[in-house]
């Protein structure tokens, strides 16, 4: 799949929620389905409690306040602070179905890791320090994968971020979908 040429969209809400052409905004495909999207983003103070984890571990020495607690840092705060709209958006079935694979193995890496975390905090506290270190090891790794997940989904999926009015702006979309788009808004019906 060619990457598209790089192109800002802004799309209101009556527009995301469903009321867009059926133009893949990926590849520029006219076999596209209404894909459910959520665009969303966090304020950049909610990542300060993970840093502040990281810091009080490395300076300590002691990796077990960064095993229990992590996930306030990294997972709970940014989810329960970001902002977020939900819309429908045009995707190639190729495109969809990536997408939902992606989603479902991401999934489970992420389902493991937490289950091992408290695995490692469990060693820990029956004095197995070097077994709590070797599944925080583990921990660590399926967590790089979830980044390089996330990383590779930017790049098969729709970008973008939420707007205060319920709308979104979309990031490197097609133009041949930002051309149907301006169509529909000109009257046309594509």
């Amino acid at each position: 799949m060619s990457t598209p040429a790089t192109s800002l969209l802004r799309i209101d809400a009556e527009e995301l929620a469903g009321d867009l052409p059926l133009v893949c905004a990926r590849t520029g495909r006219h076999d596209a389905l209404a894909t459910p999207v959520w665009f969303a983003r966090s304020p950049s103070w909610a990542w300060l409690p993970l840093a502040l984890l990281l810091l009080a571990a490395m300076a300590t020495t002691s990796w077990a306040p960064l095993a229990s607690w992590w996930m306030v840092g990294a997972v709970v705060l940014p989810i329960v602070t970001s902002r977020g709209v939900t819309g429908r958006v045009p995707l190639s079935p190729t495109v969809h179905d990536r997408i939902i694979a992606l989603r479902r193995r991401r999934l489970g890496v992420i389902l493991a890791a937490l289950l091992l975390t408290w695995v490692a905090v469990g060693l820990w506290l029956i004095g197995s320090r070097a077994g709590g270190m070797l599944v925080m090891a583990l921990v660590v790794g399926l967590y790089l994968m979830v980044v390089g997940m996330f990383w590779t989904g930017r790049h098969i999926g729709v970008r973008g971020w939420p707007e205060d009015d319920g709308g979104a702006t979309l990031r490197d979309v097609h133009p041949a979908f930002v051309d149907a788009v301006q169509l529909r808004r000109t009257g046309h019906r594509p």
